[in-house]
């Protein structure tokens, strides 16, 4: 019985530095923030074609961070990663999807997660844009969405 109370104890005490260490990185993570410096032009098109230039800065504590890795990922697809510049900027491009109707254009998210933030435990620092879709004026070129896993 002596020795099942010491490995609980040796136990919580791993699963207490554990979330001790969740928790500090955490509080880390909140002292980032992002900001939209542009987005050209403002609204994508679901034409296939349309890019949309964005330029995000990453601060901390209102300053810039330079040399952080910034995930970048939207609910469609992965765009890549991005490495902040001594302005804290980067810049992203992205390519609208194709809407084979009009019912079927959507705005979309882009989800931006610092990978260099966290000390301990990968908490990062996390920014959502919803970029607003419109639906093409004449008929796109590129692959519609709804085909692409569907015959």
């Amino acid at each position: 019985m002596c020795r099942v109370k010491k490995k609980l104890k040796i136990l919580s005490i791993v699963l207490a530095v554990f979330a001790l260490m969740l928790c500090v990185d955490f509080i880390i993570s909140k002292l980032y923030s992002y900001e939209i410096v542009s987005v050209t032009p403002e609204r994508g098109i679901a034409d296939g074609n349309t890019t949309v230039t964005l330029v995000v800065r990453l601060m901390r504590g209102g300053k810039a961070v330079e040399g952080h890795n910034i995930y970048i990922i939207t609910d469609r697809s992965r765009i890549g990663r991005r490495t902040t510049d001594a302005d804290g900027l980067i810049t992203v491009t992205y390519t609208c999807y194709y809407a084979a109707s009009a019912n079927s254009v959507a705005d979309v998210d882009i989800k931006f997660y610092d990978e260099d933030n966290s000390l301990l435990i990968y908490v990062p620092a996390q920014f959502m844009y919803t970029l607003p879709m419109d639906s093409p004026g004449s008929g796109g070129t590129g692959t519609p969405v709804d085909t692409i896993f569907f015959d």
